[in-house]
């Protein structure tokens, strides 16, 4: 279970517990179920999920934020850096601008945690 790897930011910000494991089962139901995002390997995680428009593609993925009554569609790899980074790692990553991470396997529809780089831009 991913649950006990969720940085206390991300429990004060769902709010409450079904809101933050409809989340994480939102993530998971878009992934090979033999992957794992979060704890797996160096491999690839390939999102099979829904995807923007951007060229290239993004993993995206539409949620109702707490506080607000409209999805929003949300960069994967933005909020998988949210839940699970360490303060330092996110600090980085929240200087970059607010467009998808930059994957350094070059798949902007992986979705591996390990893969999100701390470069500027993915185009």
């Amino acid at each position: 279970s991913w649950e006990q790897y969720v940085h206390p930011r991300a429990r004060e910000f769902f709010q409450t517990h079904d809101r933050l494991t409809e989340s994480l089962m939102s993530i998971a139901r878009n992934i090979h179920y033999t992957d794992d995002p979060i704890l797996g390997g160096d491999s690839c995680v390939y999102w099979y999920g829904d995807v923007t428009k951007d060229v290239p593609e993004q993993a995206a993925l539409r949620l109702v934020k707490p506080g607000e009554d409209v999805e929003s569609v949300t960069y994967v790899n933005r909020l998988l850096a949210f839940i699970f980074a360490t303060d330092e790692s996110f600090e980085k990553l929240m200087r970059l601008p607010k467009e998808p991470f930059k994957m350094v396997c070059g798949d902007q529809l992986c979705v591996n945690l390990k893969h999100i780089g701390a470069e500027p831009s993915y185009r």
